[in-house]
């Protein structure tokens, strides 16, 4: 397979993640009126989600081009192995935030229900 084959089903691989996360900016962007808080900790775990499969996609493109990047920079196997590890693991730090960002805005505390006046009648 072309390298291009493998950047782009890489990407496409990406895209249902990509969409949802879009689609969790449009929803807490729509919803911050009702529940501000909650709202405010989802939209900050899109954005960090959308910046972690940015990561994800940059991580695919570059690995699908390594041979050529290797080869013409005489860059020694063991130190790219190493890179990657590095980046493998500070992308998926990245990528548990919005998990734990969902979590809070899911089951944070939240402002009491008000109590409703009593019914007179």
């Amino acid at each position: 397979m072309s390298g291009v084959v493998l950047v782009l089903a890489g990407i496409v691989g990406q895209l249902p993640l990509v969409i949802a996360l879009l689609v969790g900016v449009v929803m807490a962007i729509r919803r911050r009126a009702q529940n501000p808080r909650a709202a405010t900790f989802a939209l900050i775990a899109a954005v960090v989600g959308l910046l972690a499969e940015a990561l994800v996609i940059m991580v695919v493109v570059s690995s699908s081009l390594l041979p050529e990047i290797v080869a013409s920079a005489h860059v020694p196997v063991a130190l790219v192995g190493v890179v990657y590890r590095v980046v493998g693991i500070f992308v998926s730090l990245l990528a548990a935030i919005p998990w734990i960002l969902i979590t809070i805005a899911l089951f944070g505390r939240s402002k009491p229900a008000q109590a409703l006046p009593p019914v007179t009648g």
